[in-house]
């Protein structure tokens, strides 16, 4: 909670507040609001905290070389996923989707709106031709980001951290500290399996996509293990 205290330019952020401090706060600004008019503020010292910014990184899965990579301010997000009818790249972040072309190795935006829920994640399915966006127990359909229509329902198992599509099915990431588990879904919402990532290298699985009939995960974590793995 960033706070302007008395016209000094100090941040001040607490990550706990009692209804103590709510209720102080709220004094505070109401009466500040009464003879102060309300100004532009940056917060420039802050804004170097917050995941603004996001790089996209173009990669060869046969010679395992970067071809190019991008940054685009959509911030934080943990999903995304490539439609291959469209040549196009949806990224979600909290509550928001941006598009983006991606052609002949160019990645540039073209749209981006606000989603009717928020801590979603996305996959493409290519199949029926539309994306899936799940928000952890809810999983909805939809062509346009702005019409979702209710697919099935679900189980929490963990944190939602992502989801992937083989072009038929549903891969669904869960995660809890020491276990990562991908559940995979039929369309319709009927379990299939649970498959688990064990291991040294597995830390915490992010997202996963297929490309020619292989799944690949990215995994992160501190040291030589942070990458992409084909499972």
């Amino acid at each position: 909670v960033p706070i302007e205290l008395e016209g000094i330019p100090v941040i001040q952020v607490s990550p706990v507040l009692s209804e103590t401090d709510i209720k102080k706060i709220q004094k505070f600004l109401m009466k500040k609001k009464e003879y102060e008019p309300e100004t532009q503020k940056n917060y420039e010292y802050l804004q170097q905290f917050l995941h603004s910014e996001i790089a996209m990184f173009d990669c060869d899965l046969k010679s395992k070389e970067e071809k190019g990579h991008y940054t685009f301010h959509t911030g934080h997000s943990n999903s995304l996923t490539y439609n291959s009818k469209k040549k196009e790249l949806a990224v979600v972040t909290d509550g928001y989707v941006y598009l983006f072309d991606f052609n002949d190795g160019k990645m540039t935006q073209k749209d981006s709106f606000a989603l009717s829920v928020h801590g979603c994640k996305v996959a493409y399915v290519s199949s029926k031709d539309y994306y899936v966006v799940s928000t952890g127990p809810r999983v909805f359909k939809t062509k346009n980001f702005k019409d979702l229509d209710l697919l099935f329902q679900m189980d929490e198992k963990g944190t939602n951290q992502g989801m992937g599509s083989d072009g038929e099915n549903l891969y669904i990431i869960w995660y809890e500290p020491g276990n990562n588990k991908i559940e995979e879904y039929s369309l319709d919402g009927k379990y299939i399996r649970t498959l688990s990532a064990t291991g040294d290298s597995f830390s915490e699985i992010e997202e996963l996509d297929f490309q020619k009939g292989n799944m690949y995960l990215n995994n992160t974590q501190s040291g030589t293990s942070n990458g992409i793995y084909l499972v």
